[in-house]
């Protein structure tokens, strides 16, 4: 089998979050201020996502704006709730009982959009509600509010556990942002898209070509058929996540030094790997889970 990339190095990188909220639901401001923050700090494209809103198209120089939305549900014992974050639609569900979350899933399908399921660990979802729901795009691996109002923005073990079903949803880090204090700029998304366009990074964030991150960088991944490899910024750890309880492993920096590289065999048992990298500071970046043996 040949030596497959995940990453084509003739593409250029842009940096993203995909959850924001405004002063048009509860964020605390508006459009036009949150994106000059953002593109302040270097960002190149953001989705603005308030809760059941639509914001007008907003157009930034040097910037790429989705327009999106945040749908949140409670599940009949209102201990559990669901929110599904849209990127890239036109038009949105009027809010009513009937709706269900895989109601807003399948619409935001229907209009070509991306459907996100946000902070399951906040939203105290099940692995089960996870597996329940069909054909959304990707859930958020790490939620920044989440993580600072209530430690529980890691979703980790939510995707090993649906992975071990089959289940690969896109992973997403991202920011949430409400109060634009300690949760800013800590969750984002890095895409390798071969143009900077609002279709070539729509394409490629549904394809996958991006990992996730606090700080640190994922330069390239490849598969050989035996083994996953990857190359990354200076870090302490690099950490084997497959879908198989007792395979995988967790490659340590020797005492004082970093690593910037790291290898795991891949077992036949494995039908999907994700690798998470931790820096010196603690921050941590995630690669999607990566199919590596086509059962």
């Amino acid at each position: 089998m040949p030596n497959r990339q995940l990453f084509n190095q003739e593409f250029g990188w842009y940096k993203g979050n995909l959850h924001t909220h405004t002063t048009m639901s509860d964020g605390v401001k508006s459009p036009q201020e949150c994106i000059k923050i953002f593109k302040k700090a270097e960002y190149d494209f953001l989705s603005i996502t308030d809760h059941w809103q639509l914001a007008d198209e907003i157009s930034c120089e040097g910037m790429i704006i989705f327009r999106g939305c945040e749908y949140h549900f409670i599940y009949g014992d209102s201990r559990r709730a669901c929110h599904i974050v849209a990127v890239c639609i036109e038009s949105i569900l009027k809010k009513n009982n009937s709706l269900s979350p895989q109601d807003a899933i399948n619409d935001i399908r229907r209009q070509g959009g991306i459907s996100i399921v946000a902070h399951p660990h906040w939203s105290y979802m099940s692995h089960q509600d996870l597996y329940d729901l069909k054909e959304y795009d990707g859930v958020e691996i790490y939620n920044s509010l989440c993580a600072v109002e209530k430690d529980n923005g890691d979703a980790s073990s939510y995707i090993d556990v649906i992975s071990t079903k089959g289940v690969a949803p896109l992973l997403f880090a991202t920011e949430d942002t409400h109060r634009y204090t300690r949760e800013l700029f800590g969750g984002f998304i890095m895409v390798n898209s071969p143009e900077f366009t609002h279709a070539s990074l729509l394409e490629s964030i549904k394809k996958g070509r991006f990992y996730c991150s606090q700080d640190p960088a994922i330069k390239q991944i490849e598969i050989d058929g035996e083994s996953i490899h990857i190359k990354t910024s200076p870090v302490k750890h690099i950490i084997f996540h497959p879908d198989s309880h007792w395979t995988g492993s967790h490659i340590f920096a020797p005492e004082g030094e970093y690593i910037t590289e790291a290898s795991n065999k891949i077992h036949p048992l494995n039908r999907t790997i994700r690798v998470e990298c931790i820096d010196g500071n603690g921050k941590k970046a995630w690669s999607q889970l990566i199919h590596v043996n086509r059962h």
